[in-house]
């Protein structure tokens, strides 16, 4: 258990979700890249989310509690920070300064991050495990998405190659079966797409056995992407919009659904224009 406590020091402290352009000459921070930060951030938090589940989904209130006391020190520590600092860069053999001003948004930023997963904790595990307390265990019933047999082998075909040839069968076992994958299969391309897929699924009644709440779930569990060749987790809160609420539609959609049939949707063109 010990390990998330130091996944959420190693992730928070410091400087190393920061990047920063430097004048070489002055040996000062001249801008902090804070949009790519924050989503550094924000895969970072998430990894520690999904951690936060499994604790909560093994029963285990106290090592949560301990996660949430270590969260306020962390944040009472962000709060009192804001000296002016030395760091060494990475590119060049030496130290620039990181004023106060900038170390004040960067903790900012970290303490946005940490209040996100102190309301988590409050609102949705520890609130959920009070309301689980007042069940019976043969009350629990595990709802799991399953694909209706005549569409597995038309959905399997369309999205097996953005897998990894050796966690095919694996894919198959899960959408035949709805059951959870030894390890999480890697989609090899924007989560977005795959997500969209199960949507229309589960709208169209090809996917029963479940709720939308239980197939973000079962997502999260199975699956993670890849975003600008790293690979990513699936985040509750985006799985959740896309699966659960009416936005922004997918702009490179993998499959659509007319008539009862599934087609598969060819990847869109792009055309190029002289100005």
């Amino acid at each position: 258990m010990e390990k998330i406590y130091i996944f959420i020091e190693k992730s928070l402290e410091g400087f190393k979700n920061f990047s920063f352009d430097v004048d070489t000459e002055l040996k000062q921070a001249k801008n902090c890249h804070y949009g790519e930060s924050n989503t550094s951030l924000f895969y970072e938090i998430g990894y520690i989310r999904k951690d936060i589940e499994i604790i909560y989904l093994e029963g285990n209130d106290k090592s949560i509690n301990r996660i949430k006391q270590k969260l306020l020190e962390t944040r009472k520590t962000l709060e009192g920070f804001n000296v002016e600092l030395l760091l060494k860069t990475n590119q060049f053999d030496f130290y620039f300064m990181v004023n106060s001003a900038i170390i004040k948004k960067i903790n900012r930023l970290k303490i946005k991050h940490i209040d996100e997963l102190l309301n988590f904790i409050e609102e949705k595990v520890l609130l959920s495990s009070q309301q689980a307390d007042t069940r019976t265990e043969d009350e629990i019933i595990e709802l799991k998405p399953v694909l209706k047999p005549e569409a597995v082998p038309i959905v399997f075909e369309i999205i097996k190659d953005y897998f990894k040839p050796e966690q095919q069968t694996a894919l198959k076992q899960v959408i035949e079966t709805g059951n959870k994958a030894n390890e999480k299969l890697l989609f090899k391309d924007n989560g977005n797409r795959l997500t969209d897929t199960f949507k229309k699924l589960i709208e169209h009644g090809f996917i029963t056995g479940c709720l939308k709440q239980d197939l973000i779930n079962w997502i999260i569990s199975n699956f993670t992407f890849t975003h600008q060749s790293k690979v990513k987790p699936f985040i509750y809160d985006t799985v959740e919009k896309i699966i659960s609420r009416k936005g922004t539609p997918c702009k490179s959609p993998l499959i659509n659904i007319e008539k009862g049939q599934i087609k598969k949707l060819e990847q869109p063109r792009t055309k190029k224009y002289n100005k």
